[in-house]
């Protein structure tokens, strides 16, 4: 390995500890998934040319939900209301919990 690679796989770990120490680790995690879930939603919307308005209307919801929803920046969203937006866009929503590592429950 390089020593670059090196000093890269150091700092991610560094900055891993660092949330953990900071106590934002789990926000973090947060926010990153529901960036995924807010871009793979507004991905299929555009290339299905779902608007949403038209997205709102088929949920039976308000438009300001939809924009909660694709905020990718607000982690809280209901598991119903992916529910519905999975279903109307033709996805599956697929939802597992995993055990952690040991050394990540060393951390919590």
């Amino acid at each position: 390995m390089m020593e670059r690679e090196v000093a890269n796989l150091q700092n991610e770990s560094s900055f891993e500890d660092f949330l953990i120490e900071d106590g934002s680790l789990d926000d973090t995690d947060a926010i990153a998934l529901k960036r995924v879930i807010a871009w793979q939603l507004s991905d299929k919307m555009k290339s299905g040319g779902v608007t949403k308005t038209a997205m709102a209307k088929s949920m039976t919801t308000s438009r300001t939900q939809i924009d909660r929803l694709l905020d990718p920046e607000n982690p809280k969203v209901q598991l119903d209301t992916l529910q519905k937006a999975a279903h109307v866009l033709g996805l599956k929503l697929n939802l597992r919990l995993e055990p952690v590592d040991e050394c990540e429950c060393a951390h919590s």
